[in-house]
């Protein structure tokens, strides 16, 4: 690895969806296949404009795709996409507390604020409020959560999409 450190690290922002619609549509074309505006703008949306997984979906819905995509194109190349992650998204998990594995559930629920109040301490099993400085610190280490302000969210869409499947269920 001749070239390990040698750089600056830079952070790239995301690409907007308008830019990654007419990218992903000129592709579909370059197979002879069609993908409307507002389904390659969705499929953008379902992993939160990150490059990575923008390009992998695109190419398991465009695998799916006949002629023309359609919603069940997208949905089966979502489908792949986290089973294709999974065993990672496993390992990210193992070890966790359930004190952990409850506060992923509460932001799958759609908890963003106010985790350390009464009702969500108590609905989602948390222990006290102590407790969540704790789980936030451990979780932000491990790169699965990101805090603006008093707003938390799971950093990574694919892996909140496997976990919903997964674990909310239960």
């Amino acid at each position: 690895m001749p070239f390990y450190q040698f750089g600056d690290m830079l952070y790239l922002g995301k690409i907007s969806t308008s830019d990654w619609v007419s990218y992903i549509q000129s592709r579909f074309a370059m197979r002879g296949k069609s993908i409307s505006a507002e389904m390659a703008s969705l499929l953008c949306q379902k992993v939160d404009n990150q490059s990575s997984y923008v390009q992998q979906l695109a190419w398991n819905v465009l695998l799916e795709t006949g002629k023309e995509t359609k919603m069940q194109d997208i949905d089966n190349g979502m489908r792949a996409l986290i089973a294709q992650n999974s065993a990672f998204f496993m390992q990210q998990i193992e070890g966790m507390t359930s004190y952990q594995i409850n506060f992923i559930r509460a932001l799958c629920a759609g908890v963003q604020t106010g985790l350390s109040s009464k009702k969500v301490l108590e609905t989602y099993d948390l222990g006290s409020k102590s407790n969540i400085t704790r789980i936030r610190k451990s979780l932000i280490e491990k790169e699965l959560l990101d805090v603006d302000g008093k707003i938390h969210v799971l950093a990574d869409p694919v892996f909140k999409a496997w976990f919903t499947a997964a674990y909310m269920s239960i």
